[in-house]
């Protein structure tokens, strides 16, 4: 009788052992998306300012003044300042997307076109694959959406962005923020 008890407790063990290990190994992994720790970097003529914090938040004017220099049409919507400025192969549109008693906050249209300007290290000029092995490396390959001519970043933080390609090579990128 001593014998049955024995088997009967390591049988019972086992049971719970091999549930447990059931448990932990259906468990999904969450994927880290890199889009939560990295800053979207903008680059033109060697200066570099970071357009969306890995919060969220967009930079200031004064920020993009310092790369872009100063607006070339300033002018007001819905109650607050909104700024335009345009440079060789790129250009910035800063409006006001909410105003509200609680809450104020501003829209980033950026459009590049000139080789002297990369958004987090992509430029005008890279080929298709670079381009999509540098996003999925940063971003994942579930936040890269490639098709035949545009490369479109999905789940980034609040932005939208697209790498659009002509003859193997981006021709334009577009970053939206709001």
């Amino acid at each position: 009788m001593n014998s049955y008890k024995k088997t009967t407790f390591l049988c019972r063990l086992i049971a719970a052992l091999s549930c447990f290990a059931l448990i932990v190994t259906a468990i999904c992994p969450i994927p880290a998306h890199a889009a939560a720790t990295e800053a979207l970097s903008l680059k033109y003529n060697g200066k570099t300012v970071v357009v969306e914090a890995p919060d969220g938040s967009i930079a200031s004017y004064k920020k993009l003044k310092n790369v872009f220099g100063t607006a070339a049409k300033q002018y007001q919507k819905d109650g607050m300042n909104a700024y335009k400025c345009k440079a060789s192969g790129c250009s910035l549109l800063l409006e006001p997307w909410w105003a509200d008693d609680t809450l104020n906050g501003y829209s980033v249209t950026i459009k590049i076109t000139s080789k002297k300007a990369a958004l987090n290290g992509i430029k005008v000029g890279m080929s298709y694959d670079s381009v999509q092995a540098k996003l999925e490396k940063k971003y994942g390959k579930s936040s890269v959406d490639a098709k035949d001519n545009e490369i479109n970043l999905i789940n980034v933080a609040n932005s939208y962005i697209q790498y659009s390609f002509k003859n193997g090579k981006v021709k334009r990128i577009d970053f939206f923020h709001s």
